[in-house]
């Protein structure tokens, strides 16, 4: 089990929309007035089973969860969320499957600064 870098985790699409990229890399989860609670589309690359990334790396203050996550070679990537003193600072923890892949998970959580870039 290894912690992941913030090296290599970005944003995906790592534009705003546009003609080849039709949906935004992060929204407001819970609507444009309440600016306290996000979801983030990223990409991390060189992933491995049972590899963890803390809410830190991720850009957040704390995980809420997780809308899933996908790779090349697993379709359903198996995720977890280890609550940590109950509080969602806890890690996010990738399961089985990869074997340093490049993976894409959409994950919930709150702003470490509330901005609008990551």
């Amino acid at each position: 089990m290894a912690a992941i870098a913030l090296s290599q985790v970005s944003l995906y699409p790592s534009a705003t929309p546009s003609a080849t990229a039709s949906t935004p890399p992060w929204w407001y989860a819970a609507g444009k007035d309440q600016k306290n609670i996000i979801a983030r589309k990223l990409k991390i690359t060189a992933v491995t089973a049972a590899d963890t990334a803390t809410p830190t790396v991720l850009g957040f203050a704390s995980i809420l969860g997780t809308l899933g996550g996908y790779s090349a070679t697993v379709p359903a990537l198996p995720l977890g969320l280890d609550p940590t003193a109950n509080s969602g600072t806890g890690s996010l923890i990738i399961g089985t499957g990869p074997s340093n892949e490049t993976i894409y998970v959409t994950v919930i959580g709150t702003p470490a600064v509330v901005s609008a870039t990551f």
